[in-house]
C-alpha cells in the first residue's frame, strides 16, 4: 500500500508543479497581451497622427516633409536641442500656433509647455525663427497658444502642462 500512496503523492506533487508553471505562463501571456495592446494603440495613434499631418502640411507652410520619413523622433535628444525635423519649417507663413503644432508633431511623446518654449527659444538662437522675440512673457504666450489649439481640437492636453497633437478622426469616405 505504500507504493500506491507514494504514487499518489508523486502525482499530486507533479500536478502542483504543472499548475504553478501553468499559472506562471498565463501571467507571462497576460503581460505580453497587455504589451501588444499598448503597441497596437500606439501604432494606431501614430498612423492617425501621420494622416493628420500629411493632410495639414500645405496649411502649415511646410514644403518638404523630409522629417515624416525619418522615423520616430529621438525624445532624449529633443530635450537637449531643437528637433532637426524642423529644418523645413517656413517660419514666415506660420502663426505661433502653427509653429507650436509642428513642434508637437515632431515629438514622439507629449511635450511640457516649458519644453515647447525652450525649443522655440533654441530655434530663435539658431536664427530659424523670430517667434517669441518681442514677448515679455514667453511661457504665457506658449501656454495661451496651446490652449487655443486645444479649443480648436488640433492639440490635446494630456496632463498638467503636457500637450500633444490631436489624432484626426477616422474618415468615413468608404461608407
Amino acid at each position: 500500500m505504500t507504493a500506491g500512496a507514494d504514487r499518489h503523492s508523486v502525482l499530486f506533487g507533479t500536478l502542483a508543479l504543472v499548475r504553478e508553471e501553468l499559472d506562471a505562463q498565463a501571467g507571462v501571456c497576460e503581460a505580453l497581451a497587455a504589451q501588444l495592446a499598448a503597441a497596437q494603440e500606439r501604432l494606431s495613434r501614430l498612423e492617425g497622427l501621420h494622416g493628420s499631418l500629411t493632410e495639414s502640411l500645405p496649411d502649415l507652410g511646410v514644403t518638404s516633409p523630409a522629417w515624416a520619413a525619418a522615423g520616430a523622433a529621438q525624445a532624449d535628444e529633443a530635450h537637449a536641442e531643437a528637433p532637426s525635423e524642423l529644418g523645413d519649417l517656413s517660419d514666415e507663413s506660420n502663426t505661433l500656433q502653427d509653429f507650436i503644432l509642428v513642434i508637437l508633431a515632431t515629438s514622439d511623446r507629449p511635450m511640457h509647455v516649458d519644453h515647447v518654449r525652450e525649443t522655440i527659444l533654441h530655434l530663435r538662437e539658431q536664427g530659424r525663427t523670430d517667434k517669441l522675440g518681442n514677448s515679455k512673457r514667453p511661457t504665457e504666450d506658449v501656454r495661451t497658444a496651446l490652449s487655443r489649439l486645444v479649443k480648436k481640437g488640433r492639440a490635446s492636453k494630456v496632463g498638467p502642462a503636457l500637450y500633444t497633437v490631436t489624432r484626426a478622426p477616422e474618415s468615413s469616405e468608404g461608407a
